[in-house]
């Protein structure tokens, strides 16, 4: 492969990023990720990505995380307190100039981090997915074991209050953080009973952001789109949140791991393997060990893997898969926006 294949190959994945990621969430993402597609200097720079990992994410949370640290900057103001349509002719080249600037200081990051967005928002759609799956485990207390768990923020899904926009509400009412997300289509969510006990959380990740670890921190708000200040708030009340939780945050391999959390978990909880926009990450090999691993686990006990992925559709879906004694059935359980704004519930109540 040329390099000027590559860098044409990285173009189109930041044209995708504009059309069907930032288009509608981030109008600045959106803007930029266009010229950077036409830049082989930026283009070059994002090759220095971390194999596996998504070049426009990355990219533009390694400008946000050094923007955090000087805030007086023309970018900075571009980002957080212009209107796009007034800072449109400004934009792109305050950015290159940016990434001329601190282009070492960019490229270190883009070959250490990974993408770890911890959008708590997501709860809203997960939690309706897991009080179906309490019914249809026969009603009995959860064990979450969640694979690229970064802070571990939806781990903690039955400590915030989901309020849906058909009405219903779910989660802890006292709680400080309140999340909003709107429902499509006309069937009710299946979230019109108790919470269940959730009688264990373990979260692995690569790099796992302890409540401590305040550069950690940061890189989850770089991650968070530059308009969306809610968003950025959210994220900061649910890490507060965090701080007192009981949360298992352990450094490794989240498939390596899950023997682990087969024989820990209580034997009478029903054991949910988590992820979101995790698999996307996983080189075809892994997805492999992965099937593979639940598989054979499933000897030993009855495994639900609850998912929040892509998986080539144009909006994320949420998938059950049920493993058990060696053997497999999945079933879509709803659509849902990539960051728990909406969602569309589908399984079959009966």
């Amino acid at each position: 492969m040329t390099a000027a294949t590559s860098l044409a190959e990285i173009a189109e994945q930041f044209r995708r990023f504009a059309e069907r990621e930032a288009r509608g969430e981030s109008p600045i993402y959106m803007h930029l990720a266009e010229h950077v597609a036409g830049d082989k200097d930026i283009l070059a720079l994002s090759a220095m990505t971390r194999a596996g990992q998504p070049r426009p994410n990355i990219l533009f949370a390694a400008v946000q995380h050094i923007l955090q640290k000087d805030p007086a900057s023309n970018l900075a103001t571009l980002y957080y307190a212009t209107p796009l349509e007034a800072a449109r002719s400004e934009l792109w080249p305050a950015f290159r100039d940016f990434c001329g600037t601190h282009e070492q200081a960019i490229a270190a990051l883009l070959s250490e981090r990974i993408v770890q967005t911890n959008e708590a928002r997501r709860s809203s759609c997960l939690a309706p997915a897991l009080l179906w799956l309490h019914r249809f485990a026969g009603h009995k207390p959860l064990a979450i074991y969640e694979i690229g768990a970064s802070a571990g923020l939806n781990l903690l899904w039955d400590r915030y209050h989901h309020v849906y926009g058909n009405g219903q509400e779910t989660g802890d009412a006292h709680s400080t953080v309140v999340l909003d997300c709107s429902v499509k289509g006309q069937t009710r969510l299946p979230v019109d009973t108790p919470l269940p006990a959730t009688v264990f959380r373990r979260g692995v990740d690569l790099n796992p952001i302890l409540p401590d670890d305040m550069d950690g921190r940061s890189w989850l708000r770089a991650l968070v789109w530059p308009e969306q200040h809610d968003r950025r708030q959210r994220l900061d009340d649910a890490l507060a949140l965090a701080e007192g939780a009981d949360l298992e945050l352990i450094r490794g391999d989240g498939v390596a791991l899950l023997g682990d959390a087969v024989r820990d978990a209580p034997a009478e909880a029903a054991l949910c393997v988590l992820h979101c926009f995790t698999t996307n990450q996983f080189p075809v090999d892994l997805r492999e060990r992965f099937e593979a691993t639940l598989l054979q686990l499933s000897d030993e006990r009855t495994l639900y893997r609850l998912g929040m992925e892509y998986d080539g559709q144009p909006a994320p879906h949420l998938t059950l898969t049920v493993y058990d004694r060696g053997r497999s059935g999945s079933e879509v359980l709803a659509a849902c926006g990539a960051h728990g704004d909406w969602i569309h519930w589908l399984a079959d109540d009966g």
